[in-house]
């Protein structure tokens, strides 16, 4: 971390003193006022993977600025250093508060949401020889892609049921669907009821996706809220391993019922886990700004029994005030989302960085990883020995490089990142052709595959979800959000369906397509994208407005005609 007082130089603040004895800090960096309210308004009431770094910096500016001021003199002469220490606590305490019993048991429930998403989309990679043989292509494709087909439907019921009935019955109705879906796939007597239980298992996965997010960003502090997306992430990928391990024992005419089975179990733990999963403060401050159960819970997700009483009450006033006002400026930024992408869409430069999210979002499906996922054992089917152990090495290296990506966000160029991503998914996708058509050996085609994931996720994976909320106020990120989900969920039904015949059409060639969306992506990222790493939404946009390449893009037609089609 860089040192406090180095981080203090170049922000110039002042200090007033309060009827109570108390001191107020107000710093003001280059990019604009850094208050402890701003905490809550500038970084969104979302939390995913990427952002742990921007709350935890806010919250160290404050804590910076309160420690320059120690030891200061009041107008009397007096030395004010416990009138600081006890603003200190009452203003950086709170948002960097530990994770308390409340917030661990929803970001327990949740994660295992993420889980099971991970878990079913590449539940159907190994048992394709034992569930039901004798299926065609096209069957089988269809039963792969239920999921996905029902994700964006899912996704748009998600965001109306969310809004209308709150956090905590969404939570449930969705542990509903994984239940009902995995009891269905479970006890099938047939392929369709199979694909039917998978619909509806990605109902729930597209529910997941706008709930968790979300849900858990009311709940957080800043400074958690890119964690806790953090540990979401990771059981998602976590869940894609389970699959791969369970299917390597399970994979047979008698065992792979339990392997649909284990949706059934995690979900009917979730539904236990419900009893003391709280509703969100947020959501209840909407309803109704004075309701005494939106500040008990508050004060439940806060608390913390290391703090003396005293000091905890103060915590928790100036934790409350400044928690409903930042509810109070979202609710006036809050409109419908008609609203909102006509508001994006209305100017050239907003329009573009929606255009750039539109385009990223589009190459990460056409990328093919995720014919990696839920195929894997058809790929290497014919290549090797033992087609399952490959498909476990895959899901080890997706999560393992998940963790790289964590350390590389901190410190990598966004577009940097992207480019290293395309670049090696392509140099991997043209080493896993040659190794298909026998040019160069062919177990370069299991190194070939790994590196292939390995790349996704230090790259394309994340960080086309992270810019959203660096190119996007934070009133826009939560649609902005929602969009890119139901277009990714319609590319990856899309890219499952396809896929079989693709190998059966294509042969060795099957990933020459997706070579050509990674190319199109690097180049894209190369020539249009703006970088948004270390700037705020206001300095992207400025920078969107003031760099001559990027203007010359805005004047194109075709940017003209993509809105045109857009707005209707």
């Amino acid at each position: 971390m860089v040192p406090t007082r180095n981080l203090v130089q170049d922000l110039p603040a002042t200090m007033r003193r309060n009827p109570d004895g108390t001191f107020s800090i107000f710093t003001t960096s280059a990019r604009n006022k850094t208050s402890r309210m701003e905490l809550y308004t500038e970084i969104p009431f979302l939390a995913f993977h990427g952002i742990q770094t921007k709350g935890k910096n806010e919250c160290d500016v404050l804590r910076a600025c309160v420690e320059s001021w120690q030891g200061t003199s009041d107008s009397n002469g007096t030395r004010c250093r416990s009138s600081v220490t006890r603003m200190d606590s009452r203003t950086i305490s709170s948002p960097t508060s530990t994770i308390t019993t409340p917030l661990l048991v929803a970001t327990i429930a949740t994660a295992m949401l993420q889980f099971l998403v991970g878990y079913n989309i590449v539940l159907m990679n190994n048992p394709e020889k034992y569930v039901f043989p004798g299926h065609g292509t096209i069957d089988w494709s269809l039963a792969v892609a239920a999921l996905p087909i029902g994700a964006p439907l899912g996704a748009s019921l998600g965001g109306r049921f969310t809004a209308k009935h709150g956090r905590r019955r969404t939570l449930i109705l969705t542990i509903l669907f994984f239940l009902t879906g995995g009891f269905i796939q479970t006890l099938a007597p047939n392929l369709r009821i199979i694909t039917l239980g998978r619909f509806i298992i990605g109902l729930a996965s597209g529910i997941t996706t706008v709930l968790v997010p979300i849900y858990l960003g009311e709940l957080a502090p800043p400074d958690l809220r890119g964690s806790i997306g953090t540990v979401n992430q990771f059981a998602y990928v976590i869940g894609i391993l389970v699959a791969d391990i369970l299917s390597f024992r399970l994979h047979n005419e008698r065992d792979w019922r339990k392997l649909f089975s284990v949706t059934i179990f995690l979900s009917l733990a979730q539904l236990l886990l419900t009893c003391f999963v709280v509703e969100s403060p947020r959501w209840l401050f909407q309803k109704n700004p004075k309701d005494p159960e939106a500040k008990r819970i508050l004060e439940q997700l806060r608390c913390n029994p290391a703090h003396d009483s005293d000091m905890q009450e103060a915590d928790m006033e100036m934790e409350l005030s400044t928690y409903v006002q930042a509810v109070s400026v979202h609710n006036q930024e809050d409109q419908s989302h008609a609203m909102l992408l006509s508001q994006i869409l209305s100017h050239s430069h907003s329009r573009y960085l929606f255009i750039c999210i539109i385009v990223l979002h589009v190459v990460k499906q056409l990328c093919g990883v995720n014919a990696v996922f839920y195929y894997s054992t058809s790929i290497f089917d014919g290549m090797m020995e033992n087609p399952e152990l490959a498909t476990i090495l895959i899901g080890s290296v997706n999560v393992f490089f998940t963790y790289i990506a964590l350390i590389l966000m901190d410190s990598c160029r966004r577009k940097t990142l992207l480019m290293w991503s395309f670049g090696g998914m392509f140099c991997s996708n043209i080493a896993l052709t040659l190794s298909r058509t026998g040019i160069i050996a062919p177990v370069i085609s299991l190194i070939a595959v790994n590196a292939y994931v390995a790349f996704f996720e230090i790259g394309v994976g994340p960080i086309v979800w992270l810019i959203v909320a660096e190119m996007f106020e934070a009133h826009h990120v939560t649609l902005m959000m929602t969009l890119c989900s139901q277009i990714g969920w319609i590319f990856n039904f899309v890219v499952s369906l396809i896929f079989p015949s693709m190998i059966r059409l294509l042969g060795d060639y099957t990933f020459v397509p997706f070579a050509v969306a990674l190319a199109s992506g690097f180049v894209f990222t190369w020539l249009a994208l703006p970088e948004t790493h270390g700037r705020n939404p206001t300095e992207v946009l400025r920078d969107v407005k003031t760099d001559a390449r990027l203007k010359n893009h805005l004047d194109d037609s075709w940017i003209c005609a993509a809105d045109e089609g857009l707005l209707t």
